[in-house]
């Protein structure tokens, strides 16, 4: 029972807390982690005033905080007591940002697969759903051929070419597919297809258009006609839709399974990426498959899918609990699947600090991948990858390896790079006599590995003449590395610790960051500087330039040439995978800048950003188990959340400055922000609209069921009430517990339901008096099962 279980600290192999910029897993009412955690020092993802312990070998960190049961609460790869982070000193990957920009008319959330490049291999097609517009442009001479406006707001998406050369593109706010003439330049048929239109596939066989909505529907279009041929109704959040011969790959976006339908639309097999388990990775924690961002056909039958894996064993809820200095140790990565009707799908590599895959491209022989890591487009440069090219079976065959952070996630006979370093994971405490073991060297009460340099401790030797310099490293294309400056002592002589010289960057890369000075009298310890930091462990392997850019689309043109397209600035980016060169050409000279939209999708420097776990400002449909605090559901952002403080399920956070400090800095190791940049990204949260409800109002069964809903004997509208449908209140609904009221805006799109996840289904809600159920949430035991129906049909119109 979760209820007597023990609450152990979270176990992790070292590093501190990093640091970074996001909101975290699960927040709104905004998600729910129980305990409060210890006090936090800005900028640093550490901590003060707690204790370190070991345990069985492993370290442990606590803040002194108890679980219910006593037992100190997790920090997971947290910062060590006393021992912040010298302040403006990041995590490589941490993000940066120029100045504030708040436009009135805010860019919508990052979704990606918007680029296309046509079969005469010189022409690609680019959708641009921040500026309403459609490129064509030339790639042999490298000009804007047309730019095709459409409607304010339109937001068109995936695109597709059909037999005759015309392109057809996805309207994704305006419910409709637009067709045009990329010759002519122009639009040439609009018509309407749903509410949420999402995926889109041409049937060459058979020539027509195939269309998935995430509402369940998948529509069937003649080229030209203006209605459905056939109209299949499938489960809700369909993503996108891929022709494999005689049948049709359709995948589900949170839960990233795929279905798998004949020609006569019969679904024949439900296919779900594997669940994923290394050693390599959290300690061997189990993840699961999660957010299927893109799904494309693979030359030869069957399709790829990028998509991201989430922790399903326990995740910290202090400082560091979501992700730090190691990549490897975030409870969200990335991940490429291979899949094929009837064939058992394998659980690929993890791929750290690949924050947010929007987009995958699969080369014309179907031997090697492309994707695009939208997250990563305002980290330092040089420190975190934003292109990633490799060979398909290293990136979604099983290896042992189980994590690599270099252009080789596999067991490659033909590398692109050399092997990066593994991270040091030795830092504890000394023993009871203040020793540590051989190999390790003493650094104010820590026994450190002596390659790892983050403190600026070397070996303690008595009379020596202070730190070391630090010394640069060699960086490859895209990436950097360099080390710190040494302690000294200056035991029985006067000794100065010499400053740390910050490393020196690669090619694209970053220079690291100098450490200060400082003297030492006789016997006294002094501190060498810090050295540089060095930048991310992929630092080979062709890349972006190393400016702000923020990357949401991929294609291969021809065997060495990769096109990436660019929301801000609005670019394509010709990449030559033989050459190691990249060159650009303009789309458009309007900036869609916006502070709010970039610290929601950028990385936060611990390998995760807020549209990890909220993608499309929504939310990934996952409970996680917190520690001490039990399962959480992530709940949706969309709506307005400025209007529903305080936060998380338990309402434990008063506003949204304190949630950025506790989940931004804290549990994701984020950099602290000012109050500007804090604001503008609630600003830009506010902005994402609540997905289209399931039902329509006007539905007789909608109708009855908001009638039960209204009625104060039933009392649903005593909690659920206003425009937000909730009075923020905290209350315990039989769940043996306080929890926040979520507001119920959009909630036919949030299963599973409750704090927990307990129902599975709306209906369940009021069935299951263990999840809710009864008459302590709504009087709803003497409703008979079509009276719930009608409720249900209500919920699902709201």
């Amino acid at each position: 029972m979760r209820g007597s279980r023990l609450c152990p600290p979270y176990v992790a192999p070292l590093l501190f807390a990093a640091f970074g910029m996001a909101i975290g897993c699960g927040t709104n009412q905004v998600d729910g982690l129980g305990e409060a955690p210890g006090p936090v020092v800005p900028g640093s993802g550490g901590f003060s005033g707690g204790t370190m312990v070991v345990s069985g070998g492993t370290m442990v960190v606590s803040d002194g905080s108890s679980c219910p049961n006593g037992m100190p609460s997790s920090l997971g790869t947290a910062g060590f007591p006393g021992k912040a982070f010298p302040p403006g000193l990041m995590t490589p990957s941490a993000p940066v940002f120029d100045g504030i920009v708040s436009p009135i008319d805010a860019p919508p959330p990052i979704s990606g697969g918007t680029l296309i490049v046509l079969r005469d291999g010189i022409t690609a097609v680019a959708a641009d759903a921040d500026r309403d517009r459609v490129y064509v442009v030339d790639l042999s001479a490298s000009m804007v051929r047309a730019s095709i406006p459409l409607n304010l707001h339109d937001q068109p998406g995936r695109l597709v070419e059909d037999a005759t050369g015309l392109v057809h593109v996805i309207l994704r706010n305006a419910g409709a597919l637009a067709t045009l003439d990329p010759v002519a330049g122009k639009v040439t048929m609009r018509r309407s297809v749903c509410a949420l239109p999402r995926g889109l596939a041409y049937d060459a066989n058979a020539d027509r258009l195939l269309v998935a909505c995430a509402g369940g529907e998948l529509l069937t279009f003649t080229r030209t006609g203006s209605t459905p041929e056939r109209a299949l109704a499938l489960q809700s959040d369909l993503r996108d839709v891929v022709v494999d011969g005689s049948r049709v790959m359709v995948s589900r976006f949170r839960s990233a399974e795929v279905i798998v339908l004949d020609a006569a639309g019969t679904v024949v097999e439900t296919i779900s990426p594997t669940s994923f388990a290394n050693t390599q990775v959290h300690s061997g924690s189990p993840f699961g498959p999660a957010v299927a961002w893109r799904m494309v056909s693979k030359p030869g039958g069957g399709a790829v899918m990028v998509h991201q894996r989430g922790l399903d064993g326990e995740v910290g809820n202090s400082p560091g609990g979501y992700g730090g200095l190691s990549p490897c140790d975030t409870i969200v990565h990335t991940s490429v699947t291979k899949m094929r009707a009837g064939e058992r799908p394998l659980a690929g590599p993890a791929m750290p600090g690949f924050v947010l895959p929007v987009d995958i491209a699969v080369s014309n022989d179907g031997m090697r991948v492309a994707m695009v890591a939208a997250g990563n487009g305002h980290a330092r440069p040089g420190s975190a990858r934003r292109l990633f090219i490799a060979k398909v079976d290293d990136v979604a065959g099983e290896w042992e390896g189980g994590c690599g952070m270099d252009d080789v996630h596999g067991p490659s006979s033909t590398p692109i790079c050399p092997t990066a370093p593994t991270a040091p994971t030795a830092i504890f405490p000394v023993d009871a006599n203040g020793l540590c073991p051989m190999g390790f060297n003493n650094c104010d009460g820590l026994c450190v590995d002596p390659s790892l340099n983050l403190f600026g401790c070397g070996p303690t030797m008595g009379g020596s003449a202070g730190g070391s310099f630090g010394t640069s490293g060699s960086g490859g294309v895209g990436g950097s590395s360099s080390s710190g400056g040494n302690n000294g002592t200056g035991a029985m002589s006067v000794g100065a610790g010499a400053a740390g010289v910050a490393g020196a960057g690669g090619v694209g890369g970053v220079a690291g960051v100098a450490g200060a000075s400082s003297v030492g009298g006789a016997g006294v310890r002094v501190q060498g500087g810090v050295g540089g930091f060095g930048g991310a462990a992929g630092d080979c392997g062709v890349d972006l330039p190393a400016e702000p850019l923020e990357p949401i689309s991929v294609a291969f043109a021809g065997t060495d040439q990769v096109i990436v397209q660019t929301r801000e600035p609005a670019a394509l980016w010709f990449v030559s995978t033989a050459m190691s060169t990249v060159r650009s050409v303009s789309l458009s000279q309007e900036s869609r800048a916006d502070t709010g939209h970039a610290v929601f999708h950028s990385n936060s420097g611990g390998g995760l950003a807020c549209a990890s776990c909220h993608p499309e400002g929504h939310e990934d449909g996952r409970v996680w188990d917190f520690a001490c605090a039990g399962m959480r559901r992530t709940q949706d952002l969309s709506g307005g959340i400025s209007a529903t403080a305080p936060y998380h399920w338990t309402g434990d956070l008063t506003d949204f400055p304190q949630l950025m400090q506790t989940v931004f800095e804290g549990r994701m190791s984020g950099p602290h922000e000012d109050s500007d940049h804090t604001m503008a990204a609630l600003k830009w949260i506010d902005t994402v609209p609540t997905n289209t409800p399931l039902r329509s109002a006007a539905d007789a069964q909608v109708v009855r069921g908001r009638a039960l809903f209204n009625n104060s004997a039933i009392g649903c509208a005593t909690c659920h009430a206003g425009t937000t449908l909730t009075n923020n209140a905290t209350v315990d609904v039989g769940t043996s517990a306080q929890f926040q009221v979520p507001s119920l805006r959009g909630v036919g799109w949030r299963a599973p339901y409750m704090h927990n996840g307990c129902a599975t289904t709306l209906a369940g809600r009021f069935t299951n008096k263990s999840c809710g159920g009864g008459d302590l949430h709504g009087k709803t035991s003497q409703l008979t099962p079509a009276q719930l129906d009608d409720l249900v049909a209500f919920l699902e119109s709201i």
